[in-house]
């Protein structure tokens, strides 16, 4: 049985998407990965130089690794991780209590009923989900399934 590989917070990852490559960085690294992919197409020699910090972030959210694991995404390179943007806050039910919990799961406080009906349970897509929508963005297809990862 293969090795099974590292995956590190700060791993800039690449994947085929057409003739180009989309890139990603992972955020957040423990059993599941924080992920961003970010909104440009790039040549696979450019994606070692990408500036995570400085590049559109088109997608994001909780993953797995299935796809780096099997060599489908191919880690680049590692780069700092300087949180882009504010992480999600979800809702957690605890014994019949719904709490707030930061995006490791990590309770906040309780939830009022107004965070409890807008406020959504932490979720996750595979990454296969992640790499349709960035290959639908990219031919200018939006499907409901893929609209919870877009940034903006």
């Amino acid at each position: 049985m293969a090795k099974r590989l590292k995956i590190d917070s700060g791993d800039v990852f690449a994947f085929p998407a057409g003739e180009k490559f989309a890139a990603g960085h992972v955020l957040i690294s423990n059993i599941s990965l924080y992920i961003v992919i970010f909104e440009p197409l790039f040549a696979i020699e450019d994606i070692a130089n990408i500036n995570p910090n400085s590049t559109n972030i088109l997608l994001a959210g909780w993953t797995d690794d299935a796809l780096i694991y099997h060599g489908d995404w191919i880690i680049m390179g590692n780069k700092p991780v300087v949180q882009p943007f504010d992480f999600p806050v979800f809702k957690m039910n605890h014994n019949g209590i719904l709490w707030l919990v930061d995006v490791n799961g990590k309770p906040i406080r309780h939830a009022s009923r107004g965070e409890a009906e807008s406020h959504e349970f932490q979720w996750s897509r595979s990454s296969k989900g992640f790499q349709d929508a960035f290959v639908n963005h990219h031919l200018g297809v939006r499907k409901p399934t893929h609209t919870r990862l877009f940034v903006a």
